[in-house]
Protein backbone atom coordinates (compact mmCIF):
# COMPACT_ATOMS: atom_id res chain seq x y z
CA UNK A 1 0.00 0.00 0.00
CA UNK A 2 1.21 3.54 -0.70
CA UNK A 3 -0.08 6.27 1.62
CA UNK A 4 1.33 9.78 1.90
CA UNK A 5 4.12 8.76 -0.48
CA UNK A 6 5.28 6.01 1.88
CA UNK A 7 5.00 2.32 1.12
CA UNK A 8 3.77 -0.05 3.78
CA UNK A 9 3.54 -3.81 3.81
CA UNK A 10 0.70 -5.77 5.40
CA UNK A 11 1.24 -9.46 6.08
CA UNK A 12 -2.11 -11.15 5.51
CA UNK A 13 -1.22 -14.75 6.28
CA UNK A 14 1.70 -16.66 7.78
CA UNK A 15 1.92 -20.44 7.77
CA UNK A 16 4.57 -22.94 8.74
CA UNK A 17 3.84 -25.87 6.53
CA UNK A 18 0.13 -26.61 6.94
CA UNK A 19 -0.12 -24.73 10.27
CA UNK A 20 -1.38 -21.14 10.21
CA UNK A 21 0.31 -18.72 12.61
CA UNK A 22 -1.77 -16.55 14.98
CA UNK A 23 -2.55 -12.91 14.21
CA UNK A 24 0.03 -11.51 16.68
CA UNK A 25 2.75 -13.21 14.61
CA UNK A 26 1.37 -11.59 11.44
CA UNK A 27 1.29 -8.19 13.18
CA UNK A 28 4.84 -8.52 14.50
CA UNK A 29 6.11 -9.56 11.07
CA UNK A 30 4.28 -6.63 9.44
CA UNK A 31 5.86 -4.18 11.88
CA UNK A 32 9.35 -5.61 11.40
CA UNK A 33 9.15 -5.55 7.59
CA UNK A 34 7.87 -1.97 7.56
CA UNK A 35 10.61 -0.79 9.91
CA UNK A 36 13.40 -2.40 7.86
CA UNK A 37 11.90 -1.15 4.59
CA UNK A 38 11.56 2.44 5.86
CA UNK A 39 15.15 2.46 7.13
CA UNK A 40 16.64 0.97 3.96
CA UNK A 41 14.64 3.29 1.68
CA UNK A 42 15.84 6.37 3.57
CA UNK A 43 19.44 5.11 3.60
CA UNK A 44 19.59 4.13 -0.08
CA UNK A 45 17.96 7.29 -1.41
CA UNK A 46 19.15 9.72 1.26
CA UNK A 47 15.49 10.65 1.73
CA UNK A 48 15.22 11.93 -1.85
CA UNK A 49 12.72 9.44 -3.27
CA UNK A 50 9.01 8.78 -3.07
CA UNK A 51 7.23 5.49 -3.63
CA UNK A 52 4.43 5.79 -6.19
CA UNK A 53 3.24 2.19 -6.57
CA UNK A 54 3.80 -1.33 -5.29
CA UNK A 55 3.11 -4.60 -7.12
CA UNK A 56 3.07 -7.92 -5.30
CA UNK A 57 3.54 -11.07 -7.33
CA UNK A 58 4.46 -14.67 -6.66
CA UNK A 59 7.49 -14.41 -4.33
CA UNK A 60 8.23 -10.94 -5.67
CA UNK A 61 7.53 -7.34 -4.63
CA UNK A 62 8.23 -4.48 -7.06
CA UNK A 63 8.37 -0.88 -5.89
CA UNK A 64 8.03 2.04 -8.27
CA UNK A 65 9.04 5.55 -7.42
CA UNK A 66 10.79 8.67 -8.41
CA UNK A 67 13.67 10.74 -7.14
CA UNK A 68 12.83 14.18 -5.83
CA UNK A 69 15.02 17.24 -5.34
Amino acid sequence: DVTDRKATVTVEEVAVGPLPMPEPVEDALTDAINEVFAQSTQTETEGNAIITDVEVGDREITFYGQMID
